[in-house]
């Protein structure tokens, strides 16, 4: 018996002599579901189709025009006639922005066509509309005509909960999961509360390992300059002029020596290398000229020596597993850390600039008292014993350093022993090896040796009694 062909809608019938057959597009997903319900079979191989015995023929007709009938079919068909519609008016938006206004776009009722790779928008007016914002998106407003929420915000950052743990690249801090997190597919993601800063062009890169005993930076840290390793900063800013100096200037033309005549040579060949030559001549030297004048202009906003101050604008760390010492670790493993600073104001410079004057007036009257010292053990009288007997110093005790308090337990250190009319100076030599022979103080130990000269031969006692860090 030969098969007999009939057509329900998008759904091609044929009917054999013991089932039916039904082809259909794969997107049916209606139509596939509810020959399932009847109890149809999927035949593969060459001619996929769905087949039904002929006894359940009739209810599996009806539920197909269920099926067709059905508001989710319906609503499906409805949608794809307003996508070729869009596609026919030609009310596609493609632009390298789209992706960071995606959300606002579809908001706005545009609808992504993976296909085309773009966004078909419900009206030529919306269209228009968003290929300008797009437009302003790529080409951002100078820094003068920004308002201060474009700055603080910039277009492109989505707000979500992390789902995974990861670092801040404004603060480097680690991001725990869960948390409310800024996120941009170029810069990374941030903490809810770091704002994002532009890096000048003229920033100071800082970097360090780990295995170099650095531990980074953070955010809003100031420092001073010398104290940064300023060699990878100075090769930094040195790179990124010299890649500046060769876009400005152009390629460079190709170096051409001085052509020497060939005895066979004619005159006119001769005349013509020679302009050549020439020619080749005046394109170097307007080259060079446009490179000294391009290195001039770029220089002055690279100051290679920087200034004495830095603040921390952003810092950034990295893990590397295994051969650190390729990447700058300094160990096979470890963090390493890079950050981009600007020149710090005076009002941020001012604690930095209080602390250094405070070490070095530490370091200046600790050296004082450290000449002091030496002075009374090479010119004051040395302390001898009293009938064999190792002395006791009456007197208050002032160490030099804590180190040498804490040494004193193990049979060293150097202090003061303030007395009534006289200053001592005392050494502990009570360590295991030491040669106790010259020992005439009495410590609780081994002992320890010594000088004095009066009170009055000491011009500043409060130079004693100062404060200070070894």
């Amino acid at each position: 018996m030969a098969d007999q062909a009939d057509q329900l809608g998008p759904v091609e019938i044929r009917k054999a002599s013991r089932r039916i057959e039904y082809r259909f597009p794969v997107n049916e997903k209606a139509i596939r579901e509810a020959l399932k319900s009847c109890g149809a079979h999927f035949q593969k191989g060459g001619d996929p189709h769905w087949w039904i015995g002929a006894a359940k023929g009739k209810m599996a007709r009806d539920a197909i025009e269920q099926a067709l009938e059905s508001p989710e079919r319906q609503e499906k068909l409805t949608f794809k006639e307003e996508c070729d519609r869009r596609r026919t008016e030609g009310l596609i938006l493609r632009h390298r922005k789209t992706y960071d206004l995606r959300e606002e776009i579809k908001a706005a009722g545009g609808v992504w066509d993976a296909y085309a790779k773009a966004y078909l928008m419900p009206s030529p007016e919306s269209l228009e509309e968003w290929k300008r914002r797009c437009g302003e998106a790529a080409n951002p407003a100078p820094a003068s005509q920004a308002t201060p929420k474009a700055a603080s915000k910039p277009t492109g950052w989505r707000t979500f909960d992390a789902r995974y743990s990861g670092t801040c690249c404004v603060c480097g801090e680690r991001i725990r999961e869960g948390e409310t997190i800024h996120y941009h597919k170029e810069h990374g993601a941030r903490h809810e509360g770091c704002e994002w800063v532009e890096v000048p062009a003229n920033a100071i890169v800082l970097s360090g390992g780990s295995g170099y005993g650095c531990n980074g930076w953070a955010v809003g840290q100031v420092l001073r300059n010398k104290d940064c390793r300023l060699g990878s900063a100075r090769e930094r800013s040195q790179r990124e002029i010299e890649r500046r100096v060769r876009e400005a200037a152009g390629p460079e033309p190709q170096r051409i020596f001085k052509p020497f005549r060939r005895s066979d040579e004619s005159e006119e060949s001769w005349a013509e290398r020679l302009r050549d030559f020439e020619d080749a001549c005046d394109q170097r030297k307007e080259w060079e000229s446009r490179r000294d004048a391009a290195r001039t202009e770029i220089e002055a906003k690279y100051p290679l020596d920087g200034p004495e101050y830095l603040c921390v604008i952003r810092a950034t760390s990295s893990y590397v597993h295994e051969d650190g010492l390729s990447f700058g670790v300094g160990d096979e493993s470890g963090y390493t850390y890079t950050a981009w600073c600007r020149a710090a104001t005076d009002e941020e410079a001012a604690p930095i600039r209080q602390q250094i004057a405070e070490r070095e007036a530490a370091a200046q009257r600790q050296a004082q008292r450290a000449a002091l010292w030496e002075r009374i053990m090479g010119e004051g009288t040395r302390v001898e014993c009293e009938d064999g007997q190792q002395v006791i110093l009456d007197g208050e005790e002032i160490y030099l350093t804590e180190q040498d308090q804490q040494s004193r337990l193990y049979g060293g250190g150097r202090w003061f022993v303030l007395a009534e009319d006289r200053l001592y100076a005392v050494r502990n030599n009570g360590r295991d090896g030491d040669d106790w022979r010259p020992n005439t103080i009495r410590t609780g130990g081994a002992g320890a040796y010594g000088a004095w000269i009066p009170r009055s031969g000491v011009e500043d006692l409060n130079l004693l009694h100062t404060s200070t860090e070894a």
